[in-house]
Formats: C-alpha cells, sequence, structure tokens
C-alpha cells in the first residue's frame, strides 16, 4: 500500500479532486499512519505488509518486497 500524506496531496493541489484524503480515511479506520518529510522516500514493513509514502518508495518498497520473497523462499 501507498499513500501520499495529506500535506503532500495538498502541495500537489490534489486534496481538494480526490473524494477523500486517503491519510485521514486510514486514520479512521484505525490504521497508524507514519509519515517522514514530504516527498521523501519511507518504507514501513509490519508483517507481510510492506507500505511506502509516495512514489519516491517505490524503490525502496520493491527492495523491501523481494527481501521478504526471498525470506519466504528460503
Amino acid at each position: 500500500m501507498t499513500a501520499l500524506t495529506n500535506r503532500e496531496e495538498a502541495a500537489l493541489e490534489r486534496d481538494a479532486l480526490v473524494p477523500f484524503l486517503l491519510q485521514d480515511r486510514l486514520e479512521e479506520l484505525g490504521a497508524e499512519f507514519e509519515e517522514a518529510a514530504e516527498f521523501t522516500s519511507h518504507v514501513v514493513v509490519h508483517g507481510s505488509l510492506i507500505t511506502g509514502q509516495n512514489m519516491r518508495s517505490a524503490d525502496e518498497a520493491s527492495r523491501a518486497f523481494l527481501t521478504a520473497l526471498a525470506s519466504r523462499c528460503a
């Protein structure tokens, strides 16, 4: 899962275009939402869930996925 933070959505001027802000919705549903500085890579691995903060997290999230996959295949 990847989600832009509310601040990143606002910085891209998309906060008024989307039906809801994903960060808000996830927090409403009880998720713990961790964030780093805007538009920096930030990945969290929690069990089999791998999440990235934004598009800059794609590389790091991919590496985390491959690491998780390799550990399960070993």
